[in-house]
């Protein structure tokens, strides 16, 4: 039974200060868990401009496991029972050298071709300055339960401003959330399994890191994984992917949506994730918010990569769902706002190495459970234009965008930007025009075109929602000046994915995980 203690308990207390209520919580599986919510300034709305509830306790089947040693055992075992309902393997896959500029037959394509084959020839083998890169919406638990099962909370709506409630949780009422294809739903949905599969494909499917894991020595079990990961829709950030991945090397960061949809349905908020490994890296500056009307959020770090002492910039955001002409406005404004702050940081940066000035606030991690407000994204372009990239700073911006390449953006005048000469065709169309005082350029580490101009048949979301089924490119690694991505991780073939298409058996997303090699 899920409930909110008064503030007599010594153990749980509530802060309520005018819209402001905190509390601590438990839930209805016994999880300890923390919720800020604040209403709108706007005492006639029945809205919330903030709420969040985060699990603060570990999984009980996380804690009992010491070692990560002991975790790739759980993720065998709970594999090993899958597969006796099918093939429950990892997809195979393999780096893809990335694809050179489209030969036209000139001698200017000959001598590019000629310089990067030299640039990879000399320097891929410096592993100083090689680090490799992955992108993941893992599907957060409170949109893809299976059948059946019980939600931690109530609808959050009719007990918020009360300052205690008790009350039962009812059986999930979004049973399977759609995905009514997925075979063996018990086992595919079902986060208390599902939860290992992820883990799995973020430690085991990367092909450098194929090995038997039951002879794994403590230093390799270190190097598994990519060095960065970025991750969307995580709502068991502190309960799960934080003490099992910290016990591989990672530190890692979290911002979560300021009102989720998984709050509505009776579970905890999902947000986006940024996990580093800390022999490579240190933690700079962090800068974490919601975007400016909306409850979608990002978070931009500066990292300094300890091998070259070079610092990076990487930013990570899950823009708004769903197709509209609207809603393609929304993301297009999102996007535009995110790489505005993004060039804040990465101009602090260029000052630091220009004048020897920090205007970086090293960033400690805090059990806060909001997340920094930086609210109301300040003009950047007063300072930037001046800045421009000339040290080189490696950028990253890593996320679920919710926009193809092809999507028909237009610009404010209708003007369709998918016909512009300058976008590239393998960015996010909310990307397709970019302002004319920006200082950062962008390019896609996967390429929707091969060398010849082929369609490379590129995707990475595949799922079927009753008799809808959307293959989409939507995920995205991308890079800005400084930096040489040299391959890219394989896409599952349509064989592969089968007919029920995803999650499976074989991926425990409705998103595959994407990744890429860089030089920096």
């Amino acid at each position: 039974m899920n409930h909110e203690e008064g503030e007599d308990d010594n153990n749980n207390s509530i802060t309520k200060n005018n819209h402001l209520l905190k509390c601590k919580l438990v839930d209805t599986y016994g999880i300890q868990a923390s919720q800020e919510t604040e209403r709108s300034t706007d005492d006639t709305l029945s809205i919330y401009s903030r709420f969040i509830r985060l699990q603060t306790q570990i999984d009980p089947d996380v804690e009992e496991l010491k070692s990560a040693q002991d975790i790739l055992e759980k993720i065998k075992l709970v594999t090993e029972k899958q597969n006796k309902y099918g093939d429950a393997s990892l997809f195979s896959r393999t780096w893809v050298p990335k694809s050179k500029k489209k030969n036209t037959g000139s001698s200017n394509d000959e001598i590019m071709d000629k310089e990067n084959n030299a640039f990879l020839n000399d320097e891929i083998m410096d592993e100083n300055n090689a680090l490799t890169i992955m992108q993941f919406n893992t599907l957060a638990e409170g949109l893809s339960v299976g059948p059946g099962i019980k939600t931690p909370f109530d609808s959050p709506r009719s007990k918020a401003s009360s300052s205690t409630s008790s009350s039962s949780s009812s059986p999930n009422k979004n049973s399977k959330i759609g995905f009514t294809s997925v075979k063996h739903p018990e086992e595919c949905l079902l986060f208390q399994k599902r939860k290992w599969r992820l883990l799995d494909v973020i430690l085991n499917s990367l092909p450098d890191e194929n090995q038997d894991i039951t002879a794994s020595s403590s230093s390799s079990l270190d190097a598994l994984g990519p060095d960065i990961i970025a991750m969307e829709e995580v709502d068991r950030f502190h309960g799960f992917f934080e003490p099992t991945l910290e016990k591989f090397g990672y530190r890692g960061l979290f911002v979560p949506k300021f009102v989720s949809p998984c709050i509505n349905l009776g579970w905890y908020s999902d947000g986006n994730a940024l996990f580093f490994k800390r022999d490579a890296f240190k933690l700079i500056s962090l800068r974490q918010d919601s975007y400016s009307g909306f409850n979608q959020v990002y978070m931009i770090a500066t990292l300094l990569h300890k091998k070259t002492g070079k610092q990076i910039v990487v930013a990570v955001t899950h823009l708004k769902a769903s197709s509209s002409i609207a809603l393609d406005d929304v993301r297009r404004s999102q996007a535009l706002e995110l790489l505005q702050v993004v060039e804040e940081e990465v101009s602090k940066v260029i000052k630091y190495h220009s004048h020897g000035v920090d205007d970086h606030t090293t960033t400690t991690t805090t059990n806060s459970v909001m997340p920094s407000q930086h609210n109301g994204v300040s003009a950047a372009s007063a300072n930037t234009n001046n800045n421009k990239n000339n040290n080189n700073i490696p950028v990253f911006l890593l996320g679920d965008f919710n926009a193809d390449p092809d999507d028909p953006c237009t610009t404010e005048d209708g003007i369709p930007l998918s016909s512009s000469p300058s976008k590239d065709s393998s960015l996010p169309c909310c990307l397709a025009d970019l302002p004319s005082d920006s200082f950062l350029s962008w390019k896609s580490s996967y390429d929707l075109e091969d060398k010849e101009g082929n369609n490379n048949s590129i995707y990475t979301t595949w799922k079927r929602r009753g008799d809808y089924v959307a293959k989409r490119v939507i995920d995205y690694i991308l890079y800005g000046e400084g930096v040489k991505c040299t391959h890219t991780l394989s896409i599952p073939s349509e064989d592969e994915i089968g007919e029920n298409l995803l999650p499976s058996l074989r991926h425990p997303s409705d998103h595959i995980s994407i990744a890429a090699k860089f030089l920096i």
